[in-house]
């Protein structure tokens, strides 16, 4: 049931009192916004909510509200099956090749990943695809699915990221939407520069939870959010790149000096014993093919050793007395060493502390 208070009575809802005044549930709220149905905006007053000015408009449209939760409607195979007239087993070959975007998902009583489509995309795959409703799928399409093809994961995190893709204006924030689909090893190659990876991290939206924090379920979740495969790690860096070189001629990150080039790393984070020394914040990445089940990330780097940002740096071994930094009142452990040496090693001062610790025995005999 509505509120008591109506529409005309408040300019901005939070999205409790919207789903209210909307009757929908919070998930269908949730998928409205992402649909671009209903629109959050910022309040002049700060936060987020939806102004009453949509709220109005969607009540007054004719077949509220069955004709708006119908199109926020997701489905499961069994239901999508029945929606097209064909069996759960070729709704499911459909959605493996791509053909349908999962929109959600949850997790059954054995961990295992259920999908759900939009009612509505389903019932418009007979006008894009209908001669695989029928008869048997062409040769490429089944040797795809016997390799073990299977594009729902990707499919589900493309929706996803598309969302702050198009409503964000800042460059930073849609790299950071990118960033959150890659691993965290992934995203170290990409984005040497540390201070750009933490912005980043801090401007990420918020993740799909699925669980207890580090829960069964919950480490399942975040493994589908993660790219696992070739191609697309390629895609996505090539995207990230982009977006990077735009966000980094807008604004610098928190931190980190505007300029085209980022400081070498320390002597500390390079490795200068034997160990080739590379400039990671300079340095171009390009994603090699590991397979379609695979994705990894190489980095090949052709500089000689020492030369780093234009500079040239000699690998040094370093001794951990001679070069070990000192504060005021420190004193370097070499300089100890050598006060040491310099106090037992004085000319006479052995024989004169062998003579004090001599005693002299009942007779006038002495002992050492």
């Amino acid at each position: 049931m509505p509120s008591r208070a109506g529409p005309a009575q408040a300019e901005w809802f939070s999205r409790d009192r919207a789903a209210r005044e909307l009757r929908l549930r919070s998930g269908e709220l949730d998928m409205a916004v992402r649909l671009g149905l209903v629109a959050v905006a910022e309040r002049p007053d700060g936060g987020r909510g939806v102004p009453g000015a949509q709220i109005e408009r969607l009540r007054a449209e004719e077949g509220f509200p069955e004709d708006l939760r119908e199109r926020v409607r997701t489905v499961g195979t069994a239901e999508g099956a029945a929606i097209l007239g064909i069996t759960t087993e070729r709704f499911g070959r459909l959605a493996r090749l791509g053909l349908l975007t999962p929109v959600r998902f949850n997790l059954n009583r054995y961990r295992a990943v259920v999908w759900r489509y939009l009612a509505e995309d389903v019932r418009r795959l007979p006008y894009t695809h209908h001669e695989l409703l029928t008869g048997r799928a062409p040769e490429p399409m089944r040797a795809r699915l016997a390799s073990g093809l299977d594009l729902r994961a990707r499919r589900w995190r493309e929706w996803w990221v598309e969302f702050p893709l198009r409503w964000t204006e800042d460059p930073w924030e849609a790299a950071a939407a990118l960033a959150s689909l890659l691993s965290p090893e992934q995203v170290s190659l990409l984005v040497p520069d540390s201070r750009e990876r933490d912005h980043l991290c801090r401007m990420r939206p918020a993740p799909f939870v699925h669980g207890v924090p580090g829960s069964l379920a919950a480490h399942v979740a975040e493994a589908v959010m993660i790219a696992d495969s070739s191609e697309e790690i390629v895609r996505l860096g090539s995207l990230l790149d982009a977006e990077l070189r735009t966000a980094r001629r807008t604004r610098a990150a928190p931190g980190r000096r505007p300029g085209p080039e980022t400081r070498p790393a320390s002597l500390d984070e390079q490795s200068v014993a034997g160990e080739s020394v590379s400039n990671r914040d300079e340095q171009s990445v390009s994603c090699t093919s590991h397979g379609e089940a695979g994705g990894g990330v190489s980095v090949p780097d052709t500089r000689s050793p020492t030369e780093v940002s234009g500079r040239q740096f000699t690998p040094v071994a370093l001794d951990a007395h001679e070069h070990r930094p000192t504060g005021p009142g420190q004193t370097r452990g070499s300089d100890v060493a050598r006060c040491r040496t310099a106090r037992t090693s004085a000319p006479g001062r052995g024989r004169r502390l062998a003579v004090w610790l001599r005693r002299v025995r009942p007779g006038g005999r002495e002992r050492t």
